[in-house]
């Protein structure tokens, strides 16, 4: 196993499930990663996770000690990137952890206060939680910063993405999709491609009398993402490779390929889930202002005061509003054009503005009201909506391009950490 994604975090409530009784009568070094160890008890606990995520104590599971090698590998991956983190200053805020357990919170229902006492029950230790978060959170982050930063996106990148998604059908739908590979690596051997495709057929043949996917992705697969169950996480169409892609498009949720065979081994997947994207429509509204700021010799009475002798030129004695906003106004931004704040969405102001603008018919003017930057007079000229589903879609392109570039550096990289590290493994037999 060679990653974990923080998208994964609506599902840590079953991922962190840790044995707060674990009975671990003699405690070992398992691993040493520079100055730091890997003790028996921690290898133990993160087995236990993924156990209990699977299925509990009665789950299908590889032979325990390649089970135990699976574990240790992806926490030696852990602890190198961590590690670089710290070493480069990185730090993940008790707000940051926060934030991220009120997203769980919220998607199971409950309250942020709510929750230690919803984990307690279902047997999970709040404390170990939280860390588990911060360690995620903090193997993103190096991961921003040292490999994704490497990589590059160009519009003509993007634009392919977008023609190729649009050649499939496919310009707005998402994957949800599992894979379990039967490694064959570079082998030209006959005998080892049969009896990889005697252990594919085997493995696709449970799975139709009702083997659970996820479970057999464990025991069987040789992909990076066999600890966790095989999920590949929500995909674009051209964000998964081409051969998984043609197979997929046409799918129904629930489906399972046939094993088929790439340069890498045989492969088999299966749709969890699809999701189409919704036309994204905003609405864009175009106003103007004249803004006041308060000094050290205009007090904010005396700004508010201007403003209301200001809006009453303008309502009661038809003077221009575009010329007193040249006159009058301190935005410099915007007093040229004779206040004019052009097309803009919703969010694209302080908070106190928005809001006077949410309340207002077109044509009206405000009453003087203040933000942090004085005081203003705003009118709301027009609206309109517009469609910016394609500014979307060419933001997902090129998330989705650069999160795949980085995705196929992934194995090198973390290689490259552990070159660099010393790393001394004692499993034993």
């Amino acid at each position: 196993m060679r990653k974990m994604m923080i998208g994964g975090l609506a599902a840590l409530l079953t991922l962190t499930a840790f044995s707060a009784a674990a009975n671990t009568p003699l405690d070992r070094i398992v691993a040493v990663v520079n100055d730091e160890v890997i003790l028996n008890s921690e290898l133990e606990e993160r087995m236990d996770t993924i156990r209990m995520r699977m299925g509990g104590p009665g789950a299908q599971m590889p032979p325990e000690q390649e089970f135990r090698r699976q574990v240790l590998d992806y926490m030696i991956d852990e602890a190198v990137q961590l590690q670089r983190g710290r070493m480069g200053g990185l730090r993940v805020s008790d707000d940051e952890v926060n934030q991220a357990l009120a997203r769980i919170a919220s998607q199971n229902n409950v309250t942020l206060a709510q929750l230690p006492e919803v984990m307690e029950a279902e047997g999970l230790d709040y404390a170990t939680v939280r860390e588990q978060i911060r360690r995620e959170l903090m193997q993103q982050r190096v991961q921003q910063r040292m490999l994704h930063r490497e990589v590059t996106v160009s519009d003509r990148e993007v634009q392919e993405f977008l023609a190729e998604m649009e050649a499939r059908g496919d310009l707005d739908s998402e994957y949800l999709v599992s894979h379990i590979m039967i490694g064959t690596g570079a082998s030209d051997d006959a005998e080892a491609l049969r009896e990889a495709r005697e252990k594919a057929e085997n493995v696709h043949q449970q799975l139709q009398e009702g083997a659970d996917f996820g479970q057999m992705a464990v025991t069987h697969s040789d992909s990076r993402t066999a600890l966790e169950g095989g999920d590949m996480g929500w995909r674009a169409g051209p964000e998964l490779p081409t051969v998984f892609a043609e197979r997929v498009v046409g799918m129904n949720a629930g489906d399972i390929t046939a094993p088929f065979r790439t340069s890498s081994g045989y492969h088999i997947l299966k749709l969890q889930d699809v999701r189409r994207g919704d036309q994204l429509i905003v609405q864009e509204r175009r106003s103007r202002h004249i803004l006041i700021r308060p000094s050290e010799v205009l007090l904010p009475e005396q700004a508010q005061l201007r403003l209301v002798d200001l809006r009453r030129r303008i309502v009661e004695e038809g003077e221009s509003f575009s010329e007193l906003a040249r006159e009058h106004s301190q935005d410099p931004g915007s007093a040229s054009l004779g206040g004019d704040l052009g097309w803009q969405t919703r969010g694209q102001f302080v908070p106190a503005f928005d809001q006077k603008l949410d309340q207002m018919e077109i044509g009206e003017i405000s009453e003087p009201f203040q933000t942090q930057f004085g005081f203003h007079i705003v009118q709301l000229m027009e609206t309109r909506e517009r469609d910016r589903t394609l500014d979307a879609r060419r933001n997902q392109a090129q998330q989705f391009i650069r999160a795949q570039k980085a995705e196929e550096r992934m194995d090198a990289w973390l290689q490259k950490l552990r070159d660099e590290s010393y790393i001394e493994i004692r499993l034993g037999g």
